[in-house]
């Protein structure tokens, strides 16, 4: 009998000796067990922009804490606060420790937020893993990620369809209940090309790259002004080009502006064929 679970015993033992070596043993791409060193990368996610706008994308720029001897695609994730969720990929050359890239942030869920700005901190981006090209046999990178997180606008410019081609443009004002209107002038200022006075929160134009309303390539600029009495107060001008990039610029319409009571110049931009070169003043 005592041997019996003597025996036993021993196989018992025997069973967790091979369990917790199999902990600590993981398997390469080929399938083979290797003892896989961990090794802890460095990761900063950055952009050059403050919001976006719900399934656009966000340009952003990946630094490595080092560099490899393969090209490194860098998985960057777009997290909304509502639980949805995005991934992109930047790729970094071999050598190299930066890349840029884009992340397109999920879809529209509904909801505004009423807001000049959006909803704030909305959405928060962050590399959560890295992939080599060439494979480092039994060693697996950890990220360590520094990220950002920005604000998500209720309304951003439309994007083109093949219908409707252009150069896509918003105005929106801090106080919504002030009407100010927005033009866009060839430049040397000669003629009003395209004007927007609704008398509602946002001023929007498409300025057409083809069809019936097509314009000219060359230079234009576009103008804002205030309708009504108002107070010194931000405002965004936003773009958005074919290749369907963002752009979003801030300014404030001071008291200054409001003494002048004119068109005010904000922006200029360069056609050439269906490229824009966008430059505030």
């Amino acid at each position: 009998m005592k041997n019996i679970f003597l025996q036993f015993s021993l196989a018992i033992t025997l069973i967790l000796l091979v369990s917790c070596e199999f902990d600590e043993i993981g398997f390469n791409d080929n399938g083979n067990p290797n003892t896989l060193n961990q090794s802890s990368v460095e990761v900063t996610v950055t952009t050059s922009s403050n919001y976006s706008g719900e399934s656009d994308k966000l340009p952003v720029q990946v630094t490595l804490g080092q560099t490899f001897n393969t090209d490194v695609d860098v998985e960057v994730e777009a997290a909304m606060k509502n639980g949805d969720y995005a991934v992109g990929t930047v790729t970094i050359t071999s050598g190299e420790s930066s890349g840029t890239g884009t992340v397109t942030l999920p879809g529209d869920d509904g909801y505004n937020s009423g807001n000049f700005n959006g909803f704030t901190d909305y959405c928060g981006v962050d590399a959560t893993g890295i992939v080599l090209t060439e494979v480092v046999n039994g060693t697996h990178y950890n990220v360590s990620s520094t990220g950002f997180s920005i604000n998500v606008l209720d309304k951003v410019p439309l994007k083109s369809d093949y219908d409707d081609r252009g150069l896509n443009i918003l105005a929106d004002w801090a106080d919504p209940t002030i009407d100010f209107d927005m033009r866009v002038l060839d430049y040397p200022p000669t003629a009003v090309i395209e004007s927007s006075a609704s008398g509602s929160r946002y001023e929007q134009d498409n300025f057409e790259i083809e069809g019936d309303y097509e314009k000219p390539d060359g230079t234009y600029i576009v103008q804002i002004t205030h309708y009504e009495p108002t107070d010194p107060m931000d405002f965004k001008i936003m773009f958005r080009d074919v290749q369907e990039k963002l752009y979003i610029f801030e300014y404030n319409y001071s008291q200054e502006d409001i003494d002048a009571d004119a068109w005010i110049s904000v922006i200029q931009f360069v056609k050439e064929g269906d490229k824009f070169t966008i430059t505030p003043f």
